[in-house]
Parts: structure tokens; sequence; C-alpha cells
């Protein structure tokens, strides 16, 4: 199956439906914002406004509106976008205090709690990021409250913390998260919690994280090298995946970025940030170089 074949018979029908679902139970409140009663975040406790659900809806809501410009469906073929497009606009805000983000309505982070439901929106929705000032304090204070209560419960906390450190730019907070989550790994790389319980996600979410730290995508922007450590002073990678169907490709010799590939699947429009010393940037088409202005990379 194609993937624009992926996208429309079964990723749209689905996200639709899921979305939806939100639509028989969110309640118009005296602030004029849609809430949500009480449903459970992940393994903690119930919560109205929850951040998990909220998360997740506000995401949800606001691709179904990407994927139908994507796909050129307009209103009426598609009665559901002004739907979509007010819960986009009204939909509450996810609570915070002076912890950072919270569980949900009145409901904070009060002790270890292994997973981060309530952080979804940071990582990996990435619907909240550390471009703005304020939106930064804040993923900061989130992760460091979370982590905030001794050991973490389970390696899955540790490779959590690894990645929204990687979306900071924080090379070393993520490589000692990294570090930590070796206590938990048996010899052969496998994990289990309780010490027989077999676990396979994270192992395979400490090797995303390592991913992370290498390479990011969103934003419309490729970021090579984001979350470098110190001590990986010589790193190389090679056609790792990014959104859009661009394939990158990129080496880091003695800490320093020397050269950096894009390959584009299916063309378009992308902006990379290299971390390259005065970068010197071409682009071919067949054969045929092009010179490229800044950092956008067009390829047809």
């Amino acid at each position: 199956m194609a993937d624009t074949d992926l996208r429309d018979r079964v990723l749209y029908p689905l996200l639709v439906r899921a979305v939806n679902y939100y639509l028989h139970f969110l309640v118009e409140e005296s602030d004029g914002y849609l809430h949500l009663p009480k449903t459970f975040s992940p393994e903690y406790r119930f919560a109205e406004d929850c951040s998990y659900d909220l998360d997740l809806l506000r995401w949800g809501a606001g691709r179904l509106l990407e994927l139908a410009a994507e796909q050129g469906i307009k209103e009426p073929s598609e009665p559901l976008i002004p739907v979509w497009q007010n819960l986009k606009a009204k939909l509450v805000a996810t609570h915070v205090n002076e912890t950072g983000r919270m569980i949900g309505r009145d409901v904070s982070l009060t002790g270890s709690h292994r997973h981060w439901s309530h952080l979804l929106a940071i990582y990996p929705l990435r619907t909240l990021t550390p471009e703005r000032r304020e939106d930064r304090e804040l993923i900061e204070w989130s992760l460091n409250h979370w982590h905030g209560f001794g050991r973490p419960m389970a390696g899955y906390s540790v490779t959590g913390g690894a990645c929204m450190a990687a979306l900071l730019g924080d090379g070393e907070r993520a490589f000692d998260f990294l570090s930590r989550l070796k206590s938990y790994l048996h010899p052969n790389t496998l994990y289990s919690e309780a010490s027989v319980l077999p676990v396979i996600e994270t192992p395979l979410h400490g090797a995303t994280a390592i991913q992370e730290m290498l390479l990011q995508s969103w934003g419309e922007r490729i970021r090579v090298f984001p979350a470098v450590p110190r001590v990986w002073r010589d790193v190389q990678f090679d056609r790792l995946r990014c959104e859009g169907a661009f394939l990158v490709s990129a080496r880091r010799e003695h800490a320093v970025t020397t050269w950096v590939d894009v390959a584009a699947e299916v063309g378009g429009s992308v902006q990379v940030q290299p971390r390259l010393i005065d970068p010197q940037w071409s682009a071919s088409r067949d054969g045929n170089q092009d010179g490229l202005l800044g950092d956008r990379v067009e390829m047809p």
C-alpha cells in the first residue's frame, strides 16, 4: 500500500473516529472553553481535564485539519472541518502550576511515576517545543519535577527523560539519562521489570533516544546532531528517515560536524539545521548541481 493510500484509506478515517469519540462528552463551561470530565491518567489516577487526553485530542484535531488540507478536502465534502477547527480553538489549555504540567485539573504529580502520561505534548507529540522561552521553561520545570522523586520507577522513565532532554538540546543530560538505563538491562540488552517480567519497549525506546540525540525532525526542520554529548567525539549515521521522506546521513569527527547529506524520496522543501562551521551547500537533481539559499533545501 502506498503512503498516500495508507493515509487516505486507513489513518485518516481511524483518526476521525478517535477524535470524534471525544465530542460526545466534551462540555463547554462558563469560561467558554471545552472541558473534559474525569478520565484516567494511565497508572496514576482520575482527573478532570486530564493532560493525557487533552494532549492527544489537541494533536488529533490539528493533524486532521492538516491531513484534510493535504488531500484537498474542504467543506462541504467534509462537514467535520469546522468542528475540528472549533475544537482546536476552544479546547481548554493543559493545567500547570509551579511544578510544571499537571496530571489534570486540581491534580498534581506528587510522587514517582514511571510514565510521562502528562507530558505527551513534549514528547512524542512535540506540540509543546522549546522554541519560545516560556515553553522551554515549562518543559524544564515539568521534566525536573517528574524526575525529582529519586530513583525512577522503571527504565522507561529514563528513556523518556533522555528524549525530552534531547528535545531541549541538552546532550549531557540526555546521556546521563541513558547511562542510568544500563542498570536496568541484562547482558543480552533485554530488560525486565520486577526482575521477572520481560518488557521489550524499553530497550527499543533506548535506541530511539540515541537517534533523537543524533537527528530530530519536527516543525518542518531537520536538526542534525542536536544533542550530542561531549564524550561522543566521533559519530556517524547513515540514511535515517525524517518527516517528509527525507533520508539524512551525517558525520562528526573530533567533535566537529564535517558533512551532512539529505536525500529526498518524494521532493519538497525543508530547513536543515546542520551544526556545521561555515557550511557550503550544494544540491543535485539527476546529476546536475544547483546552489542553495540559506538553510532551506528545495528538492522538487
